[in-house]
């Protein structure tokens, strides 16, 4: 007999908030490896996508066995410590440096 009382789980759709946060999340670490690459002789667009999209993935895994969704609130967050991070830091060291 078909049991009507067990609940399915319904997989959620990936939603756009939560591929963003992902992808901004992923950006700092996959910009530092990227540069390091550089340095040891490693560029293109294949080690970049790799780093960018496989560093997405994970985080989208780790955030969703940890049961984390992405609110407007941590998309702002993300994107704050990405403006921080690529823009606000090299100015001062530009700054500082001259």
């Amino acid at each position: 007999m078909y049991d009507i009382t067990k609940k399915e789980e319904k997989k959620r759709p990936i939603l756009w908030k939560d591929w963003a946060t992902n992808l901004l999340v992923s950006y700092i670490p996959a910009g530092i490896l990227i540069v390091l690459l550089k340095e040891i002789g490693i560029t293109g667009v294949i080690p970049t996508m790799i780093l960018v999209f496989g560093g997405a993935a994970v985080v989208g895994k780790i955030r969703s066995k940890r049961g984390y969704v992405a609110t407007w609130k941590s998309v702002l967050w993300a994107l704050g410590a990405n403006v921080l991070v690529f823009i606000l830091i090299p100015i001062i060291f530009i700054a500082l440096s001259e």
